[in-house]
């Protein structure tokens, strides 16, 4: 019996014309897991990778060949997601540059 991992990628339909990226790596269930993508927003949110257009879709996944790939890219994205906690920990401090005390008068 071969109990090797295997690798699949897939383009799921999401709506209308935009689609998702999805990959599995597994040994006898598949269960697929979207690929995610950090948003550099106030919030600073993850996302899915949704694209517009199947073969748009297609030729994104192709770059996914194996776990590596996707593992390599998900780190690129937890740097991002570091990064953009920097940046806002940095905004704070310019727009409050002072500590606020409480003061209670008897």
């Amino acid at each position: 019996m071969n109990f090797k991992k295997k690798f699949k990628v897939r383009v799921k339909h999401f709506s209308e014309s935009y689609y998702s990226i999805e990959y599995a790596y597994y040994r006898f269930i598949c269960l697929w897991n979207e690929i995610p993508r950090f948003s550099e927003s106030l919030e600073g949110t993850w996302t899915h990778v949704f694209i517009d257009g199947f073969e748009r879709a297609e030729k994104v996944a192709s770059k996914f060949k194996n776990i590596h790939v996707v593992k390599s890219y998900i780190k690129q994205e937890l740097q991002k997601e570091a990064e953009n906690k920097i940046k806002m920990k940095e905004m704070q401090r310019k727009i409050q540059p002072y500590v606020t005390k409480i003061i209670v008068k008897p």
